[in-house]
């Protein structure tokens, strides 16, 4: 194509939308506001104690072969580690005081006969009124909850953990808050008995989960796989789109952003670059990729915010090296759902990649959500995630450390409110008013609903397709 077409973020959908198109031809300029590219996925190196991934980030499939081809394509066949279905991602959750190794929904069956009693006839309850879908908009985790498994479980499970998440109240959280930790089902029944319910009940199979996660039958299962790096690490998987972004002459402009977007009917036309001081305009342009969040390209384009956004709780990812693994099994991470912890999720990395370990020790990360004004420094924020460590019984008193620190993150997990989720909707309706002939947003809540990092690859190669 004679024009450009201009990738405004470096993260991996950023990187990966640069890759495709320059490999369709486009004429590609990628520009970063960071010095290096990979967003997430980027690593912290701590010399000899090797680099950390930024929590816990594999490839799922997302069942486009042509896509999935990509993906793999990225590193050679034997390089990867590939976790096929239920191995794929084996999480727990700590919860009740104890950490579950078979599943990560919260396993209600050692509650008070008459507590448990309680929940099952909710939950059955609210199948049979059919009210167990995915949410309806403007809903509040806490409705969207209830209106699957009843208020009692709400009240005893999944209120509290995500006021511990996010720092305010479930009805003060979007629905979407609900989805991007596993609280979509909970534990009732041994195997037997949940294969007889929900045979012939969608309702009871889409809220009451297979009680092992180790032996869910094929057909219950998605049978799509993971992968990873063998020799650890998805920096490996930035390195080697940065490798080809360079072999298709993809301009990548790093430290920089984009000043300005200028309209020209329903196109783009123009844009400035503003790097280190310097201003650089872009004309022709063909087409803009936009992976940066949507507020931004709004301001871009003039349209100013209605409101202020309610703050994130601060992501603080803590490394870890232990002289043995953490007492976590064969899990990949677990969940913390218990009340006042900071602790949002614990990653073993040599559960899921064989090359994990380095210099004599096991690493891991601890990913912490804090209220963003504490102002914990790395020491304090390092003692409390050793001490929530502790507290699962994941790191046994025996377990030497062999190094730890902390890392609070610029931009860590989003916010997920009833504001905030209103304010991005809003934001993505003005924007498609638009009509905009030569945009694509992606990355997440690009379209409605898309958080997770497969979700966003689906809706990426969709928005591409034409392109």
């Amino acid at each position: 194509m004679s024009g450009t077409t201009l990738v405004s973020g470096g993260g991996i959908t950023g990187i990966v939308s640069a890759l495709i198109l320059a490999e369709r031809g486009h004429n590609v300029v990628l520009v970063e506001r960071e010095p290096e590219l990979g967003g997430l996925l980027r690593a912290f190196d701590h010399g000899e104690w090797g680099r950390f991934d930024y929590g816990m980030h594999t490839l799922f499939e997302t069942g486009i072969p042509e896509f999935d081809n990509l993906l793999t394509g990225l590193l050679p066949e034997d390089d990867w580690q590939i976790s096929p279905g239920n191995t794929r991602d084996l999480a727990g959750v700590f919860v009740f005081g104890r950490l579950q190794h078979h599943s990560p929904y919260p396993d209600l069956r050692d509650l008070p006969a008459d507590v448990y009693a309680r929940c099952v006839r909710e939950v059955e309850e609210c199948a049979r009124a059919g009210s167990f879908g995915t949410g309806v908009p403007g809903e509040t985790a806490a409705d969207f909850l209830t209106r699957r498994f009843g208020p009692t479980i709400v009240d005893l499970v999944h209120a509290p953990a995500l006021t511990s998440f996010h720092r305010r109240p479930a009805t003060e959280l979007a629905a979407l808050a609900a989805r991007t930790v596993p609280m979509d089902r909970v534990l009732l029944w041994d195997e037997q008995t949940v294969l007889a319910r929900t045979a012939d009940d969608p309702a009871l199979r889409a809220t009451v989960g297979y009680p092992e996660q180790r032996t869910l039958p094929s057909e219950r299962s998605s049978g799509r796989r993971t992968w990873y790096p063998r020799s650890y690490g998805m920096y490996r998987i930035v390195e080697s789109i940065a490798q080809r972004l360079e072999r298709a002459d993809v301009r990548i402009v790093l430290g920089a952003e984009i000043e300005t977007l200028e309209l020209r009917g329903t196109r783009v036309h123009g844009a400035t670059i503003h790097t280190n001081g310097v201003r650089e305009r872009l004309s022709d342009i063909e087409l803009v990729v936009w992976s940066n969040g949507l507020p931004g390209l709004a301001s871009q384009l003039g349209l100013h915010a209605t409101g202020s956004p309610d703050r994130a709780s601060l992501t603080t990812i803590v490394c870890l090296v232990t002289a043995e693994p953490l007492a976590m099994g064969d899990l990949h991470y677990y969940y913390s759902y218990e009340p006042g912890t900071a602790t949002y999720r614990v990653t073993s990395f040599g559960a899921y990649c064989s090359g994990a370990a380095r210099n004599g020790g096991h690493p891991a990360t601890i990913e912490l959500l804090t209220d963003p004004d504490a102002e914990l420094s790395p020491d304090e924020l390092v003692a409390c995630a050793i001490a929530e460590l502790r507290d699962t019984g994941a790191l046994d008193a025996d377990n030497t450390i062999l190094f730890a620190t902390a890392h609070p993150l610029k931009a860590g997990f989003p916010m997920p409110s009833v504001r905030n989720v209103g304010l991005m909707d809003e934001t993505r309706d003005r924007l498609n008013r638009l009509h905009l002939g030569n945009v694509v947003t992606t990355g997440v809540l690009a379209s409605p609903g898309v958080f997770f990092q497969t979700d966003a690859f689906v809706d990426l190669w969709e928005k591409l397709r034409s392109h």
